[in-house]
């Protein structure tokens, strides 16, 4: 199973669209087919805006912090989801500044919607509902374009449910698999 999020999707749609003898099948959380930074063209929320580039370089620590607050945003228990996210974020170091600033320049560019029809195997497509980095449509919108696909919205989880909801991502992923066999 190949498994994407944000810029590594790009690499996994290409290989579950090329090497179905190796993917058979994959998993998407907290993606998109089209990732921009233009609120225009996407409907991207001004939160999603304060984690840009921009953000990045005038203030490197509070925009990740900014971002850690947005996954807690609207959780029962935010201040302790809060304290939680960033013990896991930063507790093997500071993620390097200029990684994360390449990282968002090549999601700008990235437009995978022309070959989610391609896609080869099945599909599972994540996203939460309190993300306020996606529109909440464009999971269910980048599922609908790939054949065999299947989305879920985990219900208390945001951008990166993983990090909040990772029982819940494992049971749907085993789940998923479950299905496959």
């Amino acid at each position: 199973m190949r498994h994407g999020w944000a810029g590594r999707s790009a690499a996994s749609s290409r290989c579950a669209r090329h090497w179905t003898t190796r993917t058979p099948c994959a998993a998407w959380s907290w993606s998109r087919p089209r990732h921009a930074s233009s609120s225009a063209r996407t409907g991207t929320t001004g939160s999603a805006r304060s984690c840009s580039g921009d953000a990045l370089a005038k203030d490197f620590r509070g925009t990740l912090d900014g971002f850690l607050a947005l996954e807690a945003l609207g959780s029962a228990h935010a201040q302790e989801e809060l304290r939680s996210l960033r013990a896991q974020a930063f507790e093997r170091g500071e993620p390097a500044a200029r990684t994360l600033l390449e990282g968002l320049q090549l999601l700008d560019g990235l437009d995978l919607r022309d070959e989610l029809p391609m896609l080869r195997v099945p599909s599972l497509w994540l996203s939460g509902r309190r993300d306020r980095l996606v529109p909440a449509g464009a999971m269910p919108a980048a599922a609908a374009l790939a054949p065999g696909a299947r989305s879920v919205v985990i219900a208390n989880a945001g951008h990166a449910p993983f990090l909040g909801a990772a029982d819940e991502v494992a049971r749907e992923i085993d789940g998923f698999l479950q299905q496959l066999n």
